[in-house]
């Protein structure tokens, strides 16, 4: 009679996979209960084998149901996706899990490809706002022997970057770790502990500088951090020049003019955001210093060349955010 019954549960409940789901995660919450403080005893290798079996389905059931083909790694508590050979850890973003289907889960992959395009190979390359090592640890894989230094100002964001750097299979000791935040002077600036009181760790972390009306800062938390400018950077560290520069500094961008002055004629190729933290219009003399260097203007996810400057400053007006490229000729 049971034998019968249990058939026929098992026939309706195959037909209907949600109310399957929940029956199983009540039934494995039973034998939880039941296990209480013994679920570590050899008795109970079974069934914590089925439990993380169970678990296992779930994720990979719920990846399926949203088209989400990274990968996923937990180990010691953390959670990490993997794409293109390079893990992240996933504390405190979920930047990571909105891709969807064959998307590029790592931005350094179509970054890469695009310079490529270009004829440009990277032996020396400087990433302002390295937030989480992203871009850096992927360049650190495709180009070994290459000389990357990482600046990241927020020290929550950056003791990640450190350990995202460590947990790779593959050495990242051609990268150069750099806490401070880039400004036009040497000194002390303040930075954002995320937003509204949140956790510091995340990818929009403002510096705050004495020009800065705009910021709205009053309901943030704020700490001091180290600041030198870009061409103090590439002189401590050796860069004579460049192939690749990558800014994300959340509005301090405009700040780079004078170091960029200096070294345009040494840098290949620049990737600016335009970001939404200052009016744009700051950003105009930054962009015409670039352009008058005879640097071609790309918009980056279009990659569709501007024939003009006016063009590109009446883009950035048009827009809350936009990143450019700018590549030598």
């Amino acid at each position: 009679m049971w034998r019968r019954i249990k058939k026929e549960l098992l026939c309706i409940l195959s037909r209907n996979k949600s109310l399957y789901l929940l029956i199983e995660n009540i039934y494995i919450y039973i034998l939880l209960r039941r296990a209480k403080n013994t679920i570590e005893s050899k008795e109970n290798r079974f069934l914590r084998a089925r439990i993380l079996r169970y678990g296992i389905n779930v994720l990979k059931n719920t990846m399926e149901s949203v088209n989400y083909k990274q990968g996923i790694l937990v180990v010691n508590g953390e959670a990490y996706t993997l794409s293109h050979g390079i893990f992240l850890n996933l504390l405190g973003s979920n930047r990571y899990l909105k891709v969807a289907g064959n998307a590029p889960g790592n931005e350094g992959k179509k970054i890469s490809d695009f310079l490529e395009s270009r004829g440009i190979k990277i032996k020396k390359m400087i990433d302002l706002g390295a937030n989480f090592g992203e871009i850096s640890i992927y360049f650190s894989k495709k180009y070994p022997l290459a000389k990357i230094l990482a600046v990241e100002a927020s020290p929550d964001n950056f003791e990640i970057l450190k350990s995202n750097c460590d947990f790779q299979n593959f050495s990242t000791k051609n990268i150069i770790l750099l806490n401070e935040a880039v400004s036009n002077a040497k000194g002390i600036v303040r930075v954002t502990k995320g937003v509204s009181g949140e956790s510091g760790i995340g990818g929009e972390n403002i510096v705050i500088h004495s020009r800065d009306k705009n910021v709205a800062v009053n309901n943030s938390e704020t700490e001091n951090v180290a600041a030198d400018t870009l061409a103090s950077f590439m002189q401590r560290f050796d860069f004579d020049e460049l192939d690749f520069l990558k800014v994300d500094i959340e509005g301090s961008e405009p700040l780079l003019y004078d170091s960029l002055k200096k070294h345009l004629d040494y840098t290949k190729s620049v990737l600016i955001e335009i970001g939404g933290v200052i009016d744009h219009k700051n950003y105009f003399a930054l962009l015409e210093l670039l352009w008058n260097s005879g640097m071609e203007c790309y918009e980056r996810q279009s990659e569709v060349r501007f024939s003009s400057l006016d063009r590109v400053k009446e883009e950035i007006l048009l827009h809350s955010s936009l990143d450019l490229w700018f590549i030598k000729k």
